[in-house]
This record gives structure tokens, C-alpha cells and sequence, in this order.
């Protein structure tokens, strides 16, 4: 009885007219521009322990806010009274001591306060670690490689 040696391949039939379809391209992409983004991200955790970057604004009713500082993202949101404005910038210096307490939440990396827990009535907070969002966001990278990794020592000759 003959054992075989080598691994045989079945081709995958095309789709009517000889295509392939646009999944094949999904997964790379979405592997790329998550690649890209933790990158970029990465940039903005280094930064914001040397600065503290603010992007805000004012609806008339809300005022919203997005900050980079001490190594995480914080969303703000609250009622206001100001007259309505575009989104704006601002750079302030970052707090010398970093006011989230030691917690499971911390540790985890995120926190959502909602109400007047700490925060001015009706308001909410998110508070994100960039290193969470990394560390998600790296997920469909690996998982590409790792199915390529498979895929290339799949087909070799034994």
C-alpha cells in the first residue's frame, strides 16, 4: 500500500466570469489600515506624556471633547450654554500627577463615568489607554499573518 508523499492541492473555482471576488482583498486591507492605525496611535501614546493635546467643541447644548494625556484617550461629554463653535485645538501641559486611581479599570484599560459620580451634573467620561486600543487593534494583523504563516508551510512539499 502506497502512503502519498507530497500534498496535493485543489484549486478553488472562480466565481462566473472568472473572478475572484472582492473578499480576497478585504482581509489584507483591513490587516494594513489596522497595522497603520496602531502605528499612528503609537505616536500619540509617546507624545501625549510630553504634551496634552485637546480637540473640543460647543453645539449650544453639549460640549464635547477629546483629549491625548498621560498615555490614554478621554472623551468628555456634558451640557453647555455656549454659543455654538467649530471643532477647535488647544495644547496645555500634562498634569504632573495623573488623577485615575489605581483600579481594575486601570488596569484593564478602560473606564466609562457617567453621571455626577466626580464629573459636573450630566456629563460623561470615557477613559481609554492607548495601549488597549493597541493591543486590539493589533489583533487583526496577527491573525492575517498567522493564517498566511499557515497557509505558505501548508503547501510545501513534505
Amino acid at each position: 500500500m502506497k502512503h502519498a508523499t507530497e500534498t496535493t492541492l485543489i484549486p478553488t473555482v472562480p466565481d462566473a466570469f472568472g473572478q475572484q471576488g472582492m473578499l480576497q482583498y478585504l482581509w489584507p486591507t483591513l490587516a494594513r489600515a489596522s497595522l497603520l492605525l496602531a502605528a499612528i496611535l503609537c505616536v500619540f501614546w509617546a507624545r501625549s506624556h510630553q504634551s496634552n493635546d485637546v480637540f473640543f467643541r460647543s453645539s449650544g447644548e453639549q460640549l464635547i471633547r477629546c483629549a491625548s494625556v498621560l498615555g490614554r484617550i478621554v472623551f468628555f461629554v456634558q451640557t453647555d450654554d455656549r454659543p455654538p463653535t467649530g471643532w477647535q485645538w488647544s495644547l496645555a501641559r500634562v498634569p504632573p500627577i495623573d488623577p485615575w486611581e489605581e483600579s481594575i479599570a486601570k488596569f484593564v484599560g478602560v473606564q466609562l463615568t457617567v453621571g455626577p459620580a466626580e464629573l459636573p451634573t450630566g456629563s460623561t467620561r470615557l477613559r481609554v489607554r492607548y495601549r488597549t486600543i493597541v493591543i486590539v487593534l493589533m489583533i487583526i494583523p496577527a491573525i492575517y499573518s498567522w493564517q498566511r504563516y499557515k497557509k505558505k508551510f501548508r503547501t510545501l512539499p513534505r
